[in-house]
């Protein structure tokens, strides 16, 4: 089984390279971001994690976030393969849960699993089914494909693009 500390340790060293909990306005719409946490979308975070709530306590905020919002959504606890638990996580937290379930759903590549964004059991079992390393490599391929679609879409979100290739093509464990 997939292990949380571990995939959430990279994916935050993903979110923060150095992990220094630095307090940053990217420029990308999601306001101030700590761990990789925006303000955006958490919104009914306590405030001070934005301003003067301690590193240690910012950190363990940011994963119980992480577990709660994506790794639970994802069935983290029950996926058999850590790469791939990691590699979705990273997805999910840079794209939403139903977006990055439903890039892993279409890379399952199976009739029967419907591309809804939802991860049920179905999807749960043909995850836990398939070929780990392929999968991994099919969720990149996907993932890399719906930046490249966003940049289509929006050409100022160019700037991100390297970023965003960087992230999805990033080894696991780095």
């Amino acid at each position: 089984m997939a292990d949380f500390s571990n995939c959430i340790n990279w994916v935050l060293k993903l979110e923060d390279s150095k992990l220094t909990g630095v307090i940053k306005d990217l420029g990308d719409g999601g306001g101030l971001t700590r761990f990789g946490i925006t303000q955006h979308s958490n919104q009914n975070v306590e405030p001070t994690f934005w301003t003067t709530m301690p590193f240690a306590e910012a950190l363990d905020l940011a994963k119980r976030r992480y577990r709660a919002i994506y790794w639970n959504v994802m069935k983290g606890d029950f996926i058999d393969f850590e790469e791939v638990a990691a590699v979705l996580l990273s997805f999910v937290v840079n794209d939403g849960p139903h977006r990055a379930i439903s890039e892993i759903q279409v890379a399952l590549g199976r009739p029967d699993i419907v591309d809804d964004g939802n991860f049920g059991p179905k999807t749960l079992a043909a995850v836990n089914a398939a070929d780990p390393v392929k999968l991994v490599r099919d969720l990149r391929d996907q993932q890399i494909a719906f930046y490249q679609r966003l940049v289509e879409y929006d050409p100022r979100d160019q700037k991100f693009l390297k970023g965003w290739l960087n992230r999805a093509n990033s080894p696991y464990p780095s």
